[in-house]
């Protein structure tokens, strides 16, 4: 892999490029870095350029807008976007309501409160930062400011923010971290064999650039490996272009695997010892499990998610998926059946809705259901939703949903109070929680009203954890499981039965 430095940053790899330092097919065109001595890397996302402050734990990166970069009072005002594609926000991050253009108002603390100095078009000049329940509290005494902003800061920023340490200019600064997912388990798969992570400048289809060619997965690794490497050495592998089937490979590989990259010790390290899984000869069917699937909108998908034409080996409890012709297909976890909403490769979590909630609120026979899997876990930034049927009293404000023509139905959020829930619970026939994501709950908090109770917006995230499952299934197969780089994200399988190579 390829390493190159970007202004205040080093050490930077696939999927990301510079147009200066490193060529875009050792990267993927949607992460390009622009690069200036002694400042922050930029990056654009949808349109918005971010400084980029760190990637010292990849998938992670902490990037800041570039707009309101020391001032918190931007020119333009407009939500934080992410191509969700290719990133998430991180699990640590909380969101902040900014109100722009308000009058003074004495309800609010007032270390929440800060002056932008120039009025808006409605003649006001004070801002106030809120989190959910504030900004839900404090809701009808803002409606004269003249827009607000949602953005992200990452926990540890929100609690100095809440404990007076820090003031949002420094907050902002600080960034809030995201998740970046392209190719990561292609990328490791091809890292394990040798190869270099790359992608195709013209379809933007990931590329393992190896010795002999570039595959879209991983090098082949032969009998004849040890000596294809000498002569590789021989030839000055790190120097000039080797015989490949194309011209443009051949200098493609030899631009991407420079001595930045990898030295030749870990080249040959890797080669023979760290066999991939995926290429092991001693279970070549298992390498069938890593072959890329589609089911219904959901793409390349791989072990540990398999369906029925897929062979018995690679099927994995909690991954099995059905009715893959509906464009969110099921998947079966625990007896239960959820839809498959979205599938984040690189931070191994998947969104999912339960089935009999997909098409209806209206329950016959209300139930909670949870998840109890070893290898899964709830995200820790759900929201709870409590569904309340046949209920005799209601709130004040409450979003009802229409179950039954006598009694009312409505949903709770876990920002009420402990003693109102306790009454609603006492005055309804029965209630049910429900999970649902960070951003869901922001909506409906947004909305308030009936129309945002759709199928979907019940989603919610689950964390499944594929270093597990792949180590236990390399177990099972009579196989070595280790970890790459000492980092237990990165597991790789080599049979107990390859003999020790001394180089």
């Amino acid at each position: 892999m390829q390493s190159f430095n970007c202004g205040t940053i080093q050490g930077i790899g696939y999927p990301f490029w510079s147009p200066t330092l490193r060529p875009s097919y050792c990267g993927h065109h949607w992460f390009e870095l622009i690069c200036q001595q002694n400042q922050s890397p930029v990056i654009t996302i949808n349109t918005q350029r971010f400084h980029v402050l760190n990637i010292t734990r990849p998938p992670l990166m902490a990037i800041a807008p570039v707009d309101t970069w020391e001032d918190p009072c931007p020119r333009q005002f407009h939500n934080i976007s992410l191509n969700h594609n290719l990133f998430d926000f991180a699990a640590t991050i909380r969101n902040l309501t900014i109100f722009y253009g308000c009058p003074l108002e004495d309800d609010i603390p007032s270390q929440h409160r800060f002056n932008c100095g120039t009025t808006t078009s409605n003649g006001n000049t004070y801002a106030y930062y809120l989190d959910e329940s504030l900004s839900r509290i404090h809701r009808s005494e803002l409606t004269d400011c003249d827009t607000s902003i949602v953005v992200p800061v990452n926990q540890s920023q929100f609690a100095e923010l809440w404990n007076g340490t820090d003031n949002i200019v420094g907050a902002w600064n600080k960034g809030f971290e995201v998740m970046y997912q392209k190719d990561m388990i292609s990328c490791l798969a091809c890292r394990n064999s040798g190869g270099v992570c790359g992608s195709d400048s013209s379809s933007l289809d990931f590329l393992c650039f190896c010795p002999d060619y570039p595959y879209s997965k991983s090098c082949v690794v032969s009998d004849n490996t040890w000596s294809t490497f000498i002569t590789l050495i021989n030839k000055h592998i790190y120097r000039i272009p080797i015989h490949l089937s194309s011209k443009t490979s051949r200098m493609h590989y030899q631009l991407c695997l420079s001595t930045l990259a990898i030295s030749i010790f870990t080249f040959f390290l890797t080669i023979f010892f760290l066999i991939p899984l995926s290429y092991s000869q001693d279970d070549e069917n298992f390498a069938q499990c890593f072959d890329a699937f589609s089911c219904g909108d959901v793409h390349n998908l791989m072990f540990p998610f398999s369906k029925d034409d897929r062979p018995e080996l690679c099927h994995q409890d909690g991954f099995v998926l059905s009715k893959c012709e509906d464009p969110q297909p099921i998947i079966h976890i625990g007896g239960n059946e959820y839809r498959l909403m979205y599938l984040n490769h690189s931070t191994f979590t998947m969104s999912i809705v339960r089935n009999d909630l997909w098409e209806q609120s209206c329950l016959p026979n209300p139930i909670n259901i949870t998840i109890n899997d070893s290898f899964l876990n709830y995200s820790p930034t759900n929201r709870h939703l409590t569904l309340f049927y046949n209920c005799f009293n209601v709130p004040q404000r409450p979003i009802i949903f229409p179950c039954s023509p006598e009694l009312l139905s409505f949903y709770a959020d876990d920002l009420s109070e402990r003693d109102t829930y306790r009454d609603l619970s006492n005055s309804c026939g029965t209630n049910i929680q429900v999970q649902v994501s960070q951003s869901s709950f922001n909506e409906l908090q947004a909305e308030r009203n009936e129309y945002m109770l759709e199928e979907w917006r019940f989603g919610f995230n689950v964390v499944y954890d594929f270093p597990a499952i792949f180590c236990e299934r390399c177990d099972n197969l009579v196989e070595k499981c280790s970890n790459l780089m000492n980092s237990s994200r990165y597991p790789v399988c080599k049979s107990v039965s390859v003999p020790t190579q001394s180089l």
